[in-house]
């Protein structure tokens, strides 16, 4: 940046019997001839430039600027000082004026520069990645220096280029659930408070593809109670216990209302696993519960069976399917305040034979299940002896499971906190894989709900969780409505041969469709 030109001439002339004192050169001693003014400006405390001369000197700006001044302008010979006067620069860009000072025949010049308002930016901070293997490039923009931190994670690699340009490269996410990093952008001391977090998340196999909000997105759905959840062809039904509408089961899209015949009330809804949609009232103590089943959602409901709620002081239903009911199945029902437990096998069409039996109440001063939307109640085949298995809102928050229908086992341990709800659950067999899911329904707006858990019980006594799609990934924090603690769970296969998993709950008044590859 310093940029001298000494011009010096020497007049040398010789007369006879005349002396000419010799010319003293001039001498300039900059100690610091590059000036950096931050962007605040130096007005208050201004920038001292010091250096020594032997000569007198003037100082002047190569031109006029609004934003900067020097003075003095001029002095003799010995120590001198320039204070150099700044204002605040409000933009993000450098800006540059040059000084000259002038001693005798020698000329300094130097440069003065005011650094813009710091900045640190990238292009990207919250990444999503596909679970193949692949690259991904994003920029960051900065006028000052930064650093960046990448935690060590053996799926990820991070390649700072030039221009800012990053490269990630990460390798194929073999697991349903998704896994993270985060990196972060730590600038110099310049730039106190603008360092950034880059949120790097790689997709599983499982991919949240939809969320809708009933209030915004379905404003045709209230978010009643109970929701209910089917699927048949290329369309997700959603029950509200007022009426059912069609949805893209792709997409989440709403499509219409679908009229049920009349004096329809749809407390359950269910499909098999032919497609065949099952819908169901809910019976009082005493009262038959009538069981329908519709080849198709315009097609006339054939009765399939009625079954006499036989369990006191209880409301029987909440209907879940395994199997055909058109050749072999077995259907399940749930009674409240005493919490039995109903199963029933379907050949052909028809009821052959129902198992009973209390569900497990860990706590023997609460036994009961006071609402008919707080348990469930699900077959893991379409034959009795394949077995059960159950779970409620009370004591000891764990998934049973029978087959002798005599008494209970923990297939999986919840580890709830005590306050959600288990209102749903759909099993469904994938090749030699069987497959159940419920969600962790929410009566408060804390604790783990409304948590999407997926089982393996292909061996019910070595059931394990296979994914878990986590409530923070799809509700809003404030969108808590206390509308209902009813939830709703199906699995459905798809014609690409993935599974996609669908759930609701009402208290968030939510709805999502997961794809599992």
């Amino acid at each position: 940046m310093k940029k001298i030109a000494i011009f010096l001439s020497i007049v040398v002339a010789a007369i006879a019997c005349d002396k000419v004192d010799p010319v003293t050169p001039p001498e300039v001693d900059f100690s610091n001839p590059d000036v950096v003014i931050p962007f605040q400006g130096s007005e208050e405390e201004p920038v001292v430039l010091s250096f020594k001369v032997n000569v007198d000197w003037t100082a002047e700006l190569d031109q006029a600027y609004v934003w900067l001044s020097i003075a003095p302008t001029s002095g003799k010979a010995g120590e001198a000082a320039i204070e150099i006067y700044a204002s605040e620069n409000e933009s993000e860009e450098v800006r540059a004026a040059v000084v000259k000072v002038k001693a005798g025949v020698s000329v300094l010049s130097f440069d003065v520069v005011q650094n813009g308002v710091p900045y640190l930016n990238t292009s990207d901070t919250n990444i999503m990645l596909d679970a193949a293997a692949g690259n991904y490039e994003f920029t960051i923009q900065a006028n000052l220096a930064y650093k960046l931190n990448v935690p060590a994670a053996e799926w990820l690699t991070v390649t700072e280029g030039e221009n800012g340009k990053v490269t990630l490269t990460y390798t194929q996410n073999e697991a349903l659930g998704s896994r993270s990093t985060e990196i972060t952008l730590v600038p110099d001391l310049s730039g106190e408070g603008l360092g950034k977090t880059i949120s790097v998340v790689q997709n599983g196999r499982a991919v949240q593809k939809w969320t809708k909000f009933y209030a915004t997105d379905l404003s045709d759905i209230a978010a009643g109670a109970p929701l209910r959840l089917a699927v048949a062809g290329d369309k997700l039904y959603v029950s509200n216990g007022a009426g059912v509408h069609a949805l893209n089961r792709t997409t989440g899209e709403y499509l219409a209302a679908v009229a049920l015949p009349e004096g329809f009330t749809v407390h359950s809804l269910v499909n098999d696993h032919a497609g065949n949609v099952l819908v169901a009232g809910v019976a009082a103590a005493g009262a038959d519960l009538d069981i329908y089943y519709l080849t198709a959602l315009d097609a006339a409901p054939v009765k399939l069976m009625s079954f006499n709620n036989n369990v006191a002081d209880s409301n029987m239903g909440n209907v879940r399917v395994y199997g055909d009911v058109t050749k072999k199945a077995v259907i399940t029902t749930f009674a409240s305040v005493y919490n039995y437990a109903s199963a029933h096998q379907i050949l052909n069409g028809a009821l052959t034979e129902t198992k009973q039996l209390a569900m497990v109440a860990g706590d023997p001063s609460n036994p009961w299940i006071w609402d008919v939307n707080n348990g469930c109640v699900q077959a893991l085949g379409d034959d009795l002896a394949d077995g059960i298995v159950a779970n409620g809102y009370t004591s000891p928050y764990d998934v049973q499971y029978t087959n002798d229908y005599t008494s209970w086992t923990v297939l999986y341990d919840e580890a709830a906190a005590g306050n959600e709800n288990f209102p749903c659950f759909s099993a469904l067999p994938v090749g030699d894989k069987n497959y159940l899911a419920y969600v962790r329904g929410a009566h408060f707006n804390y604790g783990l709900a409304p948590d999407v858990v997926l089982l393996d019980v292909t061996t019910p006594s070595e059931a394990y969780e296979i994914y878990t799609l986590s409530s923070s990934s799809y509700l809003k924090a404030d969108q808590f409505l206390g509308t209902g603690a009813t939830s709703d769970v199906v699995l459905a296969p798809s014609a690409d041969g993935s599974i996609w998993v669908y759930a609701t709950d009402g208290n968030y008044g939510v709805i999502t469709g997961v794809e599992i590859k």
